[in-house]
């Protein structure tokens, strides 16, 4: 018996393949069946499963047990987004709490787009304290929206949480003007 998974921790495929000799005066070939069973892990609940296989024929009976398949079909969230407060420029750390209440957390990516344009990815981390680092000195000036979307083992997707930032790489320049001398006497 061979246990496979196919999409996302979706769809659990039981396969079976059996080998039947059937000889014939010109060849000896060899026969392969492969039993499949579907199973729509949306309709079950949340938790930790064991999964059998049993085949028969005639007297005999092949069976197969796999046991610890988690079914997850819970979202994680991003419990917490932080982008620093104010006009950004230079290099700015991106940070998040994210919770997942069935698998794991796999991983946190962090994403940036100016306006309404295409989402380019800062950069993504598997390991809490989730964070990037993005600098910002190739950006173009402007108002920039910043996301971050947490990913559990099961491959399903939290909804994003965004927050909305100014990027201004204008050096900041200062002018001294003098007084002039004092003259007064006391």
């Amino acid at each position: 018996f061979a246990w496979a998974t196919s999409g996302p921790a979706r769809n659990l495929v039981a396969s079976r393949t059996s080998f039947a000799s059937t000889a014939t005066k010109s060849s000896n070939k060899s026969r392969v069946r492969v039993y499949r069973c579907g199973w729509n892990t949306t309709t079950v609940a949340n938790g930790t499963y064991v999964l059998r296989a049993r085949a028969e024929k005639g007297s005999q009976v092949w069976t197969d047990e796999q046991s610890g398949v988690v079914v997850d079909n819970q979202a994680p969230t991003v419990d917490s987004f932080t982008v620093p407060p104010g006009v950004l420029s230079g290099v700015v750390t991106l940070a998040a709490t994210a919770s997942d209440a069935v698998s794991s957390v796999a991983s946190v990516t962090f994403d940036y787009r100016l306006g309404s344009g295409s989402w380019i990815t800062c950069g993504s981390d598997s390991s809490a304290p989730y964070t990037c680092n993005l600098t910002t000195a190739g950006l173009t000036e402007g108002t920039y929206t910043f996301r971050a979307v947490a990913s559990d083992a099961a491959g399903n997707l939290s909804p994003p949480v965004t927050a909305a930032r100014a990027v201004s790489n204008a050096s900041a320049s200062v002018s001294i003007t003098s007084p002039g001398v004092d003259t007064s006497t006391s």
